[in-house]
C-alpha cells in the first residue's frame, strides 16, 4: 500500500473507530464472511488490508490492537487476545466469532 493511500486509510479508520459502536457490527459481520470458506477473495484481501493498515505505527493503540485481532482472526486464530481492546469492542468480537464458530 502506498504511503498516501496507507495515511487516508489511517485517518479514516480513526474517525471510524471513534464511531464504533455504531459501525463495529458491520465491519465485525465482513470480517465473519471473509472467514468463510466460500468467501468472496476480493473481500478477504480487503479484510486482511484493513487488518494490516490499522496496525501502523501512526494508529492509535486501540486501532493497533484491533488490526492485530482482526488478522489473528482472517489467519485462522480461534481464540484471539483481545486484552487490549476496550470491554465493549472485546465483547462485539466475541459474540460474533461465537456465530462464525457455530456456523462451522
Amino acid at each position: 500500500m502506498k504511503l498516501f493511500e496507507a495515511t487516508k486509510a489511517i485517518r479514516f479508520l480513526q474517525g471510524w473507530f471513534s464511531n464504533f459502536r455504531s459501525s463495529s457490527d458491520d465491519l465485525l459481520k465482513f470480517v465473519v464472511i471473509a472467514c468463510q470458506p466460500n468467501a468472496p477473495p476480493q473481500l478477504v484481501e480487503q479484510m486482511h488490508g484493513l487488518a494490516q493498515s490499522l496496525q501502523s505505527p501512526e494508529a492509535l493503540p486501540e486501532m493497533h490492537a484491533l488490526g492485530r485481532v482482526l488478522a489473528a482472526i482472517l489467519t485462522g486464530e480461534r481464540h484471539p487476545d483481545l486484552s487490549a481492546l476496550p470491554p465493549e469492542l472485546a465483547s462485539k468480537i466475541r459474540e460474533h466469532w461465537a456465530a462464525l464458530s457455530a456456523q462451522s
